[in-house]
């Protein structure tokens, strides 16, 4: 008793974060789809059908909840919120997914009902998707989005600020269409991705994963055994979903090239540094890029593998260091140490362009620095050597897999932000200034610490 797919809505809110206690419906065949997947990300969701007699014993009372979405769950639960979603010209697409997530809010603030979740001030971070087409970008690969159109228009949109740079790369959607993803057209995907390697000189392609290959269950594997019997170029998968955080891309994205292109023959040289996560989305802004690359020939390294040109992945044995900027570089790290014996450190470049440590600043100060794990973990390893009485780091983001000497918040909504900070527990915040915005109560000192991935300011 709403316009919509009951399962297919449910799917998508529990992606979104909400929790799915019920679904009112009678399946049909093309509802498994769905529900398989609601099955690992939900396994307690209770599917009930309105065509049993035994539906007239159910007691709402017993299974309380904050809001319903359709007639039929809203008979059951008078008490909670209701949203009936059943007009006969609604939105879809985008402008649907704000629509329906206002008129949720709307009815739960009407019953006063507490709204978990929401994000109101601090912009969306890049996902998953966007940080593989990051690392892939400038690689000599034809990088297929599988998707409609619409996240590959937001990666070289908004995500990817080398597209305004004049450097080329080889990117293109899947563009796929409904019956496409009911169908499981993967042949036609394979189809497109030879057209493309006839015209392009590519090293490789690579397939990237967007919300609607994970909601149909894409299988990578086979899509990357059915391409490449077609190409004469290896072929890399990378399973990101679109709902996870850029990082996760990042780290994904080197999990599949490494193993592929990394040549197993090339012995350390001395001279030879390697730096991994040097994506625009874990820096401070877009050109640190160059200026990383230019420090280190400073400190005298002669070769430097930045990773973003596939000849610097064929060379990854010859890196005598890695330096890992962001922990998205961190696995890669480590199969890096495990094949060539290559040791890493965690550094992070640039913390003298955000502060003056050698003013008082820090001195006696209680300090809070929000940014991803090495980027917050070296600011705060100077803060206290400053003189800071005490230090705090927080993140959304990846964290570090030992404790880097301060007290390391995880964050998983707006509000944690606005718990931990919005009072006068710090003296100093340290973020991107966009966090500034969610915190109206805090009447310290905010001092910017740029993240692109948060505001996509360069």
């Amino acid at each position: 008793m709403q316009n919509g797919n009951a399962f297919e809505m449910a799917l998508a809110l529990t992606r979104y974060g909400f929790v799915i206690r019920e679904i009112y419906a009678n399946l049909g065949p093309d509802d498994f789809v769905y529900l398989r997947h609601l099955a690992q990300l939900s396994p307690d969701t209770q599917v009930y059908s309105n065509l049993s007699p035994s539906m007239l014993y159910y007691r709402g009372q017993d299974h309380p909840v904050d809001v319903t979405i359709g007639k039929d769950a809203a008979y059951y639960h008078e008490q909670a919120a209701h949203l009936s979603w059943d007009e006969d010209i609604q939105p879809f697409g985008y402008a649907g997914v704000i629509s329906l997530l206002q008129r949720l809010e709307q009815a739960l603030l009407e019953r006063k009902h507490p709204w978990k979740g929401l994000w109101k001030y601090i912009s969306p971070f890049a996902p998953d998707d966007s940080g593989a087409a990051a690392v892939l970008y400038g690689l000599n690969g034809i990088v297929v989005i599988c998707d409609a159109g619409g996240c590959a228009g937001n990666i070289c949109g908004f995500d990817e600020p080398r597209w305004f740079s004049g450097k080329k790369s080889a990117v293109f959607s899947a563009g796929l269409r409904d019956m496409d993803a009911i169908l499981g057209r993967d042949d036609r995907l394979v189809d497109k991705l030879c057209q493309a390697a006839e015209t392009i000189d590519a090293d490789f392609a690579a397939i990237v994963g967007t919300p609607v290959p994970s909601v149909i269950g894409t299988d990578y594997k086979a899509l990357k055994h059915m391409a490449e019997k077609k190409l004469s170029i290896p072929v890399v998968t990378v399973d990101t979903t679109g709902m996870d955080y850029y990082d996760k891309g990042i780290e994904k994205a080197y999990d599949a090239l490494f193993p592929v292109l990394a040549d197993p023959s090339q012995q350390a040289e001395a001279d030879t540094v390697g730096v991994l996560g040097a994506v625009p989305l874990e820096l401070m802004h877009p050109g640190d890029i160059e200026w990383i690359s230019q420090s280190l020939v400073e400190d005298g390294w002669q070769q430097i593998l930045l990773f973003d040109e596939i000849d610097d992945y064929r060379k990854a044995g010859k890196a005598s260091l890695n330096l890992v900027l962001s922990p998205a570089g961190l696995k890669a790290a480590q199969y890096l140490q495990k094949t060539f014996g290559t040791p890493y450190e965690l550094h992070y470049f640039g913390l003298d362009a955000v502060v003056d440590f050698d003013d008082n600043l820090f001195s006696g100060k209680n300090v809070l620095i929000i940014h991803q794990a090495v980027a917050a973990s070296a600011m705060a390893a100077m803060a206290e050597e400053a003189g800071a009485a005490y230090v705090t780091t927080a993140s959304w983001f990846m964290g570090l897999p030992e404790p880097q000497g301060t007290d390391c918040v995880r964050l998983r909504e707006e509000d944690d932000l606005r718990r931990l900070a919005d009072n006068d527990q710090f003296d100093i915040i340290l973020g991107d200034a966009y966090f500034r915005r969610a915190l109206p109560n805090f009447h310290g000192q905010y001092v910017d610490f740029p993240h692109f991935a948060v505001s996509g300011r360069g």
